[in-house]
């Protein structure tokens, strides 16, 4: 277990052979359902660790941040050649194609698309109980 001055914490946990399974198909864009009948469970599993196992949590939440930058990083390559093309495509009025790369790199909002979340199972865990302590202290406020 590690410790630090104020909580134990117990120790990150390794996925299971089935929460790999079910994260593979997630991050391929598999839906929960076909995910969960890859790993031979219920997709009510698969929403369960999706909600409250941090370390699937993490690990879902790292690999939709890897995938996200690797096409961020992919479009943006892409900017200059778009850029070309509108460049040239002006001339004919057909800049269509050209937009749709600069808008999807995030040109026109100033950055690309972020995942919001940790890749970190111990921050998630943090997360998660200062949500837990911020329900708790509604609770008592409103007399639940």
């Amino acid at each position: 277990m590690r410790q630090n001055a104020t909580t134990i914490e117990p120790p990150v946990r390794e996925l299971t052979p089935q929460q790999n399974t079910v994260l593979a198909a997630l991050l391929t864009g598999k839906s929960v359902t076909t995910a969960a009948g890859e790993a031979g469970i219920a997709r009510q599993t698969v929403h369960r660790w999706l909600a409250s196992d941090p370390d699937f949590i993490a690990a879902h939440n790292q690999g939709r941040r890897e995938i996200a930058d690797a096409h961020a990083v992919r479009l943006l390559a892409m900017c200059g050649q778009a850029l070309d093309v509108l460049d040239t495509a002006m001339g004919r009025g057909d800049v269509k194609a050209a937009l749709a790369v600069l808008k999807g790199a995030g040109v026109f909002a100033g950055e690309a698309a972020r995942i919001e979340g940790s890749g970190d199972p111990d921050a998630v865990r943090n997360e998660q109980a200062r949500e837990a302590k911020i329900q708790e202290l509604n609770d008592l406020l409103l007399g639940a």
